[in-house]
């Protein structure tokens, strides 16, 4: 059973590969055993839009402060702590 993590370092994505589809970005998975609060705006604070859970593939479109802003396979759009994303 994994626990929902916005918290962390800010690290960057490490072994994260390119996005091979055409599009921008860069792909990732949510790290094993934990969901992650997909959140409006990179602050613990904010709105959380969806909870993705371990091993969600997402889109990395850029990244500041610890935050990576990314894509959902159905285009939801929205933040998450960058050091909980994995190759």
């Amino acid at each position: 059973p994994g626990s929902e993590v916005d918290e962390g370092s800010a690290e960057t994505v490490l072994g994260a590969s390119r996005d091979n589809s055409g599009g921008k970005g860069t792909r990732a998975w949510v790290q094993s055993g934990i969901s992650l609060n997909l959140r409006a705006s990179s602050s613990t604070q904010s709105r959380v839009l969806t909870v993705l859970a371990e091993g969600t593939e997402v889109t990395i479109l850029s990244q500041q402060h610890g935050w990576a802003l990314v894509r959902t396979a159905d285009d939801t759009e929205g933040w998450c702590k960058a050091n909980h994303l994995t190759r």
